[in-house]
């Protein structure tokens, strides 16, 4: 039996990330079907996706034939669709921030493990920036030496006469810390690895250009990564990624004796805010700094001020010398990942749509559905760093 694209159908509309979501998915071969309507953009998305028919939100949950759904909607409400989503046999792919409260989170995670389905969150300042995709592998193969620190840095271009009214309101909306700095959140664990995560502190500030009473246009936050590697087998061994107590210094030993684990701390730093003057030619100014023991990378995700033209931009230092590196060459693979990934899921624990055929060149592995895109747990504790915060 031929192996059937991938049917998503879409609930909200909200955002705009929505049009980055479901083309990265057309463009790995995935099929749009279905979509809500009546939301901001809406119209906009079915005149681009003339294939997909506009149905209701339980008729689109309801539906056996979709392998993803994809959420988008306001973000106080991407929870309950989530949880819907996952409980009828779908996976979820969300924008974010996709809870604004622990308790969303808590909910969701329980309906993705009960449900053996997968939930994602978007991180698309990472998973579509070739520059902060290169930085990770390249601090994973040790060209800077031991982490040691990292720093983000994320300005966004507000354009608030744009917003919707729910936009304003952080009930509805999230934070500041909960919508811009999961990306943050969800860098700094793709950097350091597992482990736990201690918020040392955090602030909001609403300064004199926020157009909004009690609206924060600024948020910052300190964090440490605690993750402890068992020298005999070179192997991390961390625990779930809650609040750590006080931490140790890198590299102190946790034991004692030949062979005994070593624990390892990350410092970050990172600022977020809705500041980004009119004068930048894009949306915002994201920024990543991370120090080794034995170097340095700086990426410039948006555009080199008054330097090279385009996007993307890394620049490496270590004990040879500086030189920027050439991302043009690193695949923005995540829709295909996470493709592969729902099927292998599907291979493992059933699939809702009973006229697919197993894909039986894919490699991933089988053993939790797949984390080849990003693992569950990374997921979670992306979104919780925030809300601790």
């Amino acid at each position: 039996m031929e192996s059937l694209p991938l049917r998503v159908g879409v609930i909200g509309l909200e955002h705009l990330h929505v049009l980055e979501m479901v083309n990265g998915l057309v463009e790995a071969g995935a099929e749009t079907v279905c979509h809500t309507g009546a939301d901001a953009y809406s119209d906009l998305y079915a005149g681009w996706r003339t294939d997909s028919e506009e149905r209701t939100h339980a008729d689109i949950v309801a539906d056996d034939s979709l392998d993803l759904i994809v959420l988008a909607g306001i973000p106080s409400e991407r929870a309950d669709h989530a949880i819907a989503a996952l409980e009828a046999g779908r996976h979820v792919l969300a924008a974010k921030p996709a809870v604004t409260t622990r308790a969303q989170l808590d909910r969701v995670d329980a309906a993705a493990r009960a449900s053996q389905r997968r939930w994602w969150v978007f991180f698309s300042e990472r998973w579509c920036n070739r520059a902060i995709s290169k930085a990770v592998e390249l601090v994973h193969a040790g060209a800077i030496g031991e982490l040691v620190a990292i720093s983000g840095s994320a300005p966004h271009r507000l354009n608030a006469a744009e917003r919707p009214e729910w936009f304003r309101d952080p009930d509805r909306g999230g934070s500041v810390l909960v919508d811009l700095a999961a990306h943050q959140a969800d860098q700094l664990l793709a950097l350091a690895g597992p482990g736990t995560v201690e918020v040392l502190a955090a602030s909001m500030l609403a300064t004199a250009a926020s157009p909004w009473p009690g609206f924060f246009d600024v948020g910052r936050m300190s964090l440490r990564h605690r993750s402890v590697n068992d020298a005999r087998t070179g192997t991390d061994v961390n625990g779930a990624g809650t609040d750590a107590g006080a931490g140790a210094h890198a590299g102190t030993d946790a034991g004692t004796g030949a062979g005994a684990a070593t624990e390892r701390v990350v410092l970050s730093d990172h600022h977020v805010d809705w500041l980004t003057p009119d004068g930048l030619p894009t949306w915002g100014d994201v920024r990543l700094s991370v120090t080794g023991t034995a170097g340095a990378i700086e990426v410039r995700s948006n555009l080199d001020i008054a330097g090279a033209p385009g996007a993307e931009h890394l620049f490496l230092v270590d004990g040879t010398d500086t030189r920027r590196v050439d991302c043009s060459g690193v695949a923005v693979d995540w829709a295909s990942r996470l493709i592969a990934d729902v099927r292998a899921n599907d291979r493992v624990h059933g699939q809702a749509n009973p006229d697919r055929a197993p894909d039986p060149d894919s490699s991933a592995s089988t053993d939790s559905g797949n984390d080849t895109l990003c693992a569950h747990e990374h997921t979670v504790e992306a979104c919780a760093i925030t809300l601790r915060a």
